[in-house]
């Protein structure tokens, strides 16, 4: 299809709908980029249909537009977070009563892979890839990060209070019973979504001095914590997901660094020594990076 020539009623909702993200909410620059790159998708496909502004697209066309994503073999989490891209922009341009009807209503996503063990390679990107606009949105955020960087436990995210992050060292505190208080490093990103978490969290009137909280101001529960990590696996396309799938994520990274297992055992706040599973695994990524520096050209440079 010949490209036309974008007209500007298109293009300045999108700019507009953008820097309102940027400005009100705040948003983290890597998830910016990616959703000005859906609707830049979305603005040239749109374009194409010789389309001057935002009244004349159709549902039928919208679909279109998501089914030739989904052609280009996008990965389901992928397709999940153009969608979510969409829909808010979308939903920018109702509230602007640019357009008065929901062009994706019905809309079908694919099937959400199923995680049926927890050695599924997840996608951590793609899953903390999402538009941080109220309460519930930023706490999610900062709790599959916190997650997924440190390989906390349920239980222990449940019980982590206001210092337990220190920003000053950039690190996460967990005090574990009976042993000594952890410290573990935590990244820029993962910072700055618990950043974001406490501006929503300051606007709320709060019982407890807990990290995760309720609506009602009361410490989150760990029932309420698997629930959230599962509904956002959900939305993501990841059906079935649990902390246990990212700890264990965290974990083969740690390996992947050639961390000793003893150092990722007491991360993970496991009590005994290491498990044969995660001795096995150190084994075979040892085997393979000694086969690497073995055979492999580039590795004698390094």
């Amino acid at each position: 299809m010949v490209s036309f020539k974008v007209d500007k009623q298109l293009a300045l909702p999108i700019q507009q709908y953008l820097q309102q993200l940027q400005n009100e909410r705040r948003l983290a620059e890597n998830t910016l980029v990616n959703y000005r790159s859906d609707l830049h998708a979305l603005l040239h496909f749109v374009a194409d249909y010789r389309i001057i502004n935002w009244q004349q697209l159709t549902a039928k066309q919208t679909r279109a537009f998501i089914s030739d994503a989904q052609r280009q073999q996008l990965s389901t989490a992928s397709t999940a977070r153009l969608v979510s891209s969409i829909r808010g922009f979308f939903d920018y341009l109702r509230r602007r009563q640019i357009i008065d009807t929901d062009l994706l209503l019905g809309l079908k996503l694919p099937a959400p892979v199923t995680i049926k063990n927890r050695t599924a390679t997840i996608d951590l990107k793609a899953l903390l890839d999402f538009i941080v606009d109220d309460f519930i949105s930023a706490r999610d955020r900062a709790m599959l990060a916190l997650i997924s960087c440190s390989g906390i436990k349920v239980a222990e995210v449940a019980a982590l209070d206001l210092f337990s992050v220190d920003f000053a060292r950039k690190a996460l505190i967990i005090d574990r019973q009976g042993h000594p208080a952890a410290v573990i490093n935590i990244p820029e990103n993962t910072l700055a979504a618990v950043k974001s978490w406490f501006t929503y969290r300051s606007g709320q009137l709060a019982i407890e001095p807990a990290l995760f909280i309720a609506k009602s101001g009361r410490r989150l529960s760990i029932r309420a914590i698997q629930l959230r990590i599962h509904t956002r696996g959900r939305k993501m396309g990841l059906l079935g997901l649990n902390a246990n799938q990212l700890r264990h994520q965290y974990s083969q990274q740690l390996m992947a660094a050639e961390v000793n297992i003893e150092t990722i055992s007491q991360r993970l706040g496991k009590a005994v020594g290491p498990s044969r599973q995660l001795t096995e695994q150190a084994g075979d990524i040892k085997r393979l990076l000694a086969s690497y520096n073995q055979t492999h050209p580039r590795a004698k440079k390094r």
